[in-house]
């Protein structure tokens, strides 16, 4: 019985969430979705896409701040004005393990890779949207400390034959230049942060969930240096 009804209720409040998001929070309006009827974009619309994120980052972490206040109760200004984001991390993670069970029960049909790929992030997937803003504000984090990294395309044609689904996305990129004997190029470090985000959204029973907070192990690497040193 109890099982039932927290089903029911995380339902409930999960629908009650989609609906405030469908009213309120603005559309991240990419020019193209990742993917539509199974085809990749092309490297003019990834690098549209690339343009808008660039252009309305400021923006979106605006949105983003005045959400997370309100609906998570995290202060989210203080982090990007550069101080240490461990509280805004700790407060995020306990706020997706109470809402993401929420919102992915209240509409299930659209906690799919596909859905995400050819989302246009609006109406019933205005979710994606806030987890695209999410997505930002981790990246912003790790840029504030990591200048070296940027957000850059995923044009690396070991991907692309593999199909990640990272191709032609927006990620967080570092590019080494040398190794350290100075005499070859590298490949460069990507950090698929919304990938990550969507992950957490798709499954958020996740039993490591439970006792780990992934977002703060990629920030506080990320942070520390350690994607750079191992050049």
């Amino acid at each position: 019985m109890w099982s039932w009804l927290t089903r029911k209720t995380e339902r409930s409040e999960g629908q009650a969430l989609l609906q405030r998001l469908r009213e309120r929070y603005p559309v991240y309006a990419a020019p193209h979705a990742y993917r539509r009827d199974g085809q990749l974009l092309s490297l003019a619309q990834a690098q549209e896409n690339l343009e808008y994120l660039q252009t309305q980052r400021p923006t979106r972490l605006r949105i983003a701040s005045d959400f997370l206040h309100t609906e998570a109760g995290v202060d989210v200004a203080v982090a990007l004005a550069g101080a240490e984001p461990a509280a805004l991390l700790d407060g995020l993670h306990r706020w997706s393990l109470r809402v993401f069970p929420a919102l992915q029960k209240a509409a299930p049909q659209l906690a799919r890779d596909e859905v995400w790929l050819a989302s246009d992030r609006r109406g019933p997937e205005i979710v994606y949207s806030l987890l695209m803003d999410l997505a930002l504000l981790l990246g912003e984090l790790i840029l504030i400390r990591r200048p070296a990294f940027q957000w850059a395309l995923d044009l690396d044609e070991g991907n692309l034959l593999d199909g990640m689904d990272s191709v032609r996305r927006p990620v967080l990129q570092f590019l080494p230049t040398s190794t350290a004997a100075g005499d070859a190029s590298m490949p460069p470090v990507q950090l698929d942060v919304e990938a990550l985000v969507v992950h957490r959204y798709r499954e958020p029973d996740s039993p490591s969930l439970q006792w780990m907070n992934g977002w703060a192990q990629l920030v506080h690497e990320a942070r520390s240096g350690a994607y750079e040193r191992v050049f």
